[in-house]
């Protein structure tokens, strides 16, 4: 999976949908900081946008909650695969939107998908519940782990890769859905991740990546903050 140099506009990902336009009629631009040039236009999502994801992950989330952790270790560990088989691609995009060195940047990839790894073994032999101390001798409380809901991520540009995976990885492997919406600075680094989760086997909705310009961070944090059906937010 290349990235295109000759795509106008790059689409938002909302249910494993490319969103090609937004409520705001608007595409914003990404720039590479140490040139100047553009980068690429993306589509400017606003909180129409927000509204979308959150119904298509809380969709996913209603039967991903049920999936077996065998199944959310495998699409972690793909996804994992598919982020080091596409380093180099990747590492040239951080270069380009972010600054960073390509030799960091190549590090900062292997070290994303370090989480990715870690998370899908996590989640095979973590314990699904324990036993606590009961106040009566007939009780027997026990504590169950289960899916808290719809997760919305906020990411910065610093690490691009790297505190994507972090973030969706962990709420993946606990079988939550996922919202990204990550810094307007590098915005082509979550929305090529988001393409190989799909490219893996994400089920739509998993993973929705809703890109904006700074003027539109509020009404999206907004969203993300106070809609009920989101149920953890990372930021």
């Amino acid at each position: 999976l290349a990235v295109s140099q000759h795509r106008s506009v790059h689409s938002a990902i909302i249910g494993n949908t490319e969103i090609s336009q937004s409520s705001t009629n608007d595409t914003f631009t990404s720039v590479n900081p140490a040139t100047n040039e553009p980068v690429g236009e993306v589509v400017n999502c606003g909180k129409v946008e927000a509204e979308a994801a959150v119904a298509a992950a809380l969709h996913c989330f209603r039967t991903f909650k049920n999936s077996v952790v065998a199944e959310r270790g495998r699409l972690l560990t793909a996804w994992a695969d598919a982020m080091q088989g596409n380093a180099e691609v990747i590492a040239e995009l951080v270069t380009r939107e972010m600054g960073k060195p390509k030799h960091e940047a190549f590090w900062e990839v292997l070290f994303a998908t370090s989480f990715l790894y870690h998370y899908a073994g996590q989640v095979n032999t973590a314990t699904p519940g324990c036993v606590i101390n009961k106040g009566q001798p007939h009780w027997r409380p026990i504590t169950v782990r289960q899916p808290v809901g719809v997760v919305a991520t906020i990411t910065p540009w610093n690490f691009p890769v790297a505190l994507v995976t972090r973030k969706v990885g962990a709420a993946i492997a606990a079988g939550c859905s996922v919202i990204n919406s990550p810094s307007e600075d590098t915005p082509l680094t979550s929305l090529y991740l988001a393409k190989l989760g799909i490219d893996v086997g994400f089920p739509p909705g998993l993973f929705n990546v809703v890109a904006s310009s700074r003027d539109q961070k509020q009404p999206i944090g907004e969203l993300l903050c106070g809609s009920t059906d989101v149920s953890a937010l990372s930021f």
